[in-house]
């Protein structure tokens, strides 16, 4: 199917979301359309980190199911494709539609999309809304800005797509082995994400600064040149960690977490 097609579709089951239908519409608009379960199917993952952070959600499904609850309010349909979700315990369509469908609108997104065909089409449809929003794919095929190779970025802004191709040694990024990303189990990732936060320096540290300056460079509008943006939004991220400010976010929100299940 040509990707124009896959864009209109989309855009239309997104309208279907939004209008509150349930979201079984939304999948059998999809799968009439010429989707298949080889299209929207892939194995899924539970982590347990957060709860090695000292988080009392004890899983991400923990953190879907308080989720699924707020968003049944502000988006019925929700109501309907969480628990089927949860079953499943597969990857579906929800994860192209879901950044897309967020009841919350919000008007600038950073998305990473590990499939190559399905990419190019959430940047259209985000473009069709007016967004501003980077997508993106690591030419490695991870679903972020990845620090091994380049990375292919679809920029949106002012109902424009216009794709690029981001080289992190152009921002003094070194390329990496994929070894060095690969996290383990959850105490191992949470103790990852403690040294990052206590500034520990190396291929870590440099991926989440790649991706966390797109996202900054997004939120300011993407006035500047991607390179310029995304350089500025990484030294901004870079100081967030050293000054402590970030560390102190997560232990803030480890705090308000337990105080919630305490109550």
């Amino acid at each position: 199917m040509p990707e124009a097609a896959y864009s209109s579709i989309m855009t239309e089951a997104v309208a279907v979301f939004h209008d509150v239908k349930p979201f079984q519409a939304a999948i059998d608009h999809l799968l009439s359309a010429g989707f298949d379960h080889a299209d929207i199917a892939v194995l899924a993952h539970e982590d347990t980190v957060t709860s090695k952070l000292g988080s009392t959600y004890r899983s991400t499904a923990d953190f879907e199911d308080d989720l699924s609850n707020m968003n049944a309010r502000f988006h019925p349909g929700m109501l309907h494709a969480g628990p089927v979700r949860r079953e499943l315990r597969v990857r579906t369509v929800f994860n192209f539609l879901g950044p897309l469908a967020n009841p919350a609108r919000p008007a600038y997104l950073a998305v990473g999309c590990s499939d190559l065909r399905m990419a190019p089409i959430m940047a259209a449809v985000l473009a069709g809304r007016g967004e501003t929003a980077l997508v993106f794919r690591g030419d490695d095929g991870l679903d972020e800005l990845t620090t091994t190779t380049t990375s292919r970025v679809w920029v949106v802004r002012d109902g424009e797509v216009d794709e690029q191709r981001l080289d992190p040694a152009d921002l003094g990024v070194p390329a990496v082995e994929r070894e060095a990303l690969r996290g383990g189990d959850a105490a191992y990732n949470a103790k990852v994400v403690r040294a990052l936060l206590s500034g520990e320096r190396g291929p870590v540290r440099d991926a989440v600064l790649l991706n966390a300056g797109a996202a900054l460079a997004v939120y300011d509008g993407l006035r500047d040149p991607l390179l310029d943006a995304v350089g500025d939004g990484m030294q901004r991220a870079g100081e967030a960690i050293d000054s402590g400010a970030a560390a102190d976010v997560l232990d803030r929100w480890v705090r308000v977490s337990q105080a919630a299940a305490a109550s």
